[in-house]
């Protein structure tokens, strides 16, 4: 079974069609300057209803991600749900894929950046890679989650909120 595509609409209609030139666009607040993903018709901050597309880097972090291991259509397991903080502002996320790294090597904090995939005509889906350091071979890897003169925790540890739950980001981008 194919993967199942998503259906834009007028509110997201702008955002499929920076996706197909290649760019990654995302509302923003033309009075405050707060970028709103998912779109919706007036800012969560300062109620502005003054917002427009603005193409932002498409760089960011892991910020949390789930691993399944059960089939879903177009989908061969175990396959992974990020959840991506872009760095234009805190909480600026997206729900997506990791296209370059098998899911036992994701790691929260790992640094990413946008890759489209086009799946269709009509849609071409925003996806991540590993981030390069500039010049250099070898991709950025992600920020240390322990102190100097510590043992490092088990992978699984490292994972954890702080509260010790753990955490499930459920959809597919």
């Amino acid at each position: 079974m194919e993967r199942p595509l998503p259906q834009p609409d007028p509110d997201t209609e702008f955002f499929w069609e920076a996706t197909r030139k290649g760019e990654l666009h995302i509302l923003r607040c033309r009075e405050c300057g707060t970028y709103i993903h998912l779109p919706r018709p007036a800012c969560r901050e300062c109620g502005s209803a003054d917002l427009g597309p603005e193409r932002v880097s498409g760089r960011g972090v892991v910020h949390s991600f789930t691993v399944t291991n059960f089939p879903l259509p177009g989908y061969e397991p175990p396959f992974a749900v990020v959840l991506v903080e872009l760095e234009e502002q805190a909480g600026l996320r997206l729900v997506s894929n990791v296209v370059d790294v098998p899911p036992d090597e994701l790691e929260i904090g790992m640094p990413v950046e946008i890759t489209f995939e086009s799946v269709s005509d009509d849609i071409t889906l925003p996806l991540f890679k590993r981030r390069r350091t500039h010049g250099a071979e070898a991709p950025e890897s992600a920020p240390t989650l322990w102190t100097e003169g510590t043992k490092r925790p088990p992978r699984s540890e490292g994972r954890r909120r702080p509260s010790g739950r753990e955490a499930a980001i459920a959809g597919v981008g």
